[in-house]
């Protein structure tokens, strides 16, 4: 909604994973779990053009990627009768680079890929018991 662009299911291999952007928001409290966004810069790029209105500054991008995730996971959180209130989130971080892995000692993790003006955006939950 924020960025005005309907994402899609996707069928991209979850892995690997080539973004070159990656937000993630720590969950704490009564669920344990890191939320990451993943995609390449261009999206990156896009998604902050588009929240700023069409104006293209690419100083903006981490903020931009950083605030979608914040969003999303709270969304998330907000939607699990109980958690809104027993669950705090932390501030984004964001990880721009072309080579990089994220490692998590999760114990369960749930990934969807979306389609983002026809590029692939990771969506990954990893909660720890």
């Amino acid at each position: 909604m924020m960025v005005g662009t309907e994402v899609q299911p996707g069928d991209f291999a979850p892995e690997p994973q080539v973004g070159e952007v990656s937000a993630m928001v720590g969950l704490a409290g009564a669920l344990c779990a890191v939320f990451r966004i993943r995609c390449a810069q261009d999206v990156a790029g896009s998604i902050a053009m588009k929240m700023l209105g069409g104006q293209d500054d690419p100083s903006q991008v981490c903020d931009a990627m950083g605030e979608i995730c914040n969003m999303v996971a709270g969304n998330f959180k907000g939607k699990i009768s109980g958690l809104s209130d027993q669950c705090m989130l932390s501030v984004p971080t964001v990880v721009v680079g072309g080579d990089f892995n994220v490692y998590s000692s999760s114990q369960e993790r749930v990934e969807v890929t979306l389609t983002y003006d026809g590029k692939p955006v990771w969506l990954t939950l990893e909660i720890s018991g």
